[in-house]
């Protein structure tokens, strides 16, 4: 296997991340409009684009366990790191180059997902507040009952006094 084949896919996952950013930028907008409809339509749109970066992914690592079938590795299945530190200056300088533009992507995507997060967290609170302002939990039962003892089920109730009249 060759690095163009290894950077091809690289960049594949580059535009398929970068594609995904819009789309959660998207949902950020969609989810401050309480848009429910919406919601939903993009998260099947989020979940393709997370579909098709696992199989890239996949191929990402049948290729690297190829690059480095005859090479020490440090783990069970060998790292892109460890592929790239084994290719010549001209390759690994590509390489380099697009694993760290997909990085800062992943990184980009992850805070504009804890981002979308919070903002789905504070609008179920905020539906919680409200459902609990609409109807109130009532009490289960507004008259004194006596607390139940455990061990004393089935005995007999005698007054406090032991009188006879």
């Amino acid at each position: 296997m060759s690095a163009q084949a290894l950077t091809d896919v690289l960049t594949k996952m580059y535009k398929l991340h970068q594609s995904l950013f819009e789309v959660a930028t998207r949902k950020t907008e969609i989810v401050k409009k309480s848009d429910i409809e919406a919601l939903s339509s993009i998260m099947k749109e989020e979940n393709k684009h997370v579909m098709a970066i696992n199989q890239l992914e996949e191929e990402r690592k049948q290729i690297v366990a190829k690059m480095m079938s005859g090479h020490p590795i440090q783990g069970n299945e060998p790292t892109l790191t460890e592929c790239i530190e084994t290719l010549p200056n001209e390759e690994r300088n590509s390489l380099l180059t697009i694993k760290d533009k997909l990085a800062n992507k992943v990184n980009e995507l992850k805070k504009l997902n804890l981002l979308n997060q919070e903002l789905i967290y504070s609008s179920l609170q905020f539906v919680n507040l409200s459902l609990d302002l609409i109807m109130p939990k009532q009490p289960e039962s507004l008259n004194y009952n006596k607390p139940q003892v455990k061990g004393q089920t089935g005995t007999k109730n005698r007054s406090m006094f032991d009188s006879k009249a």
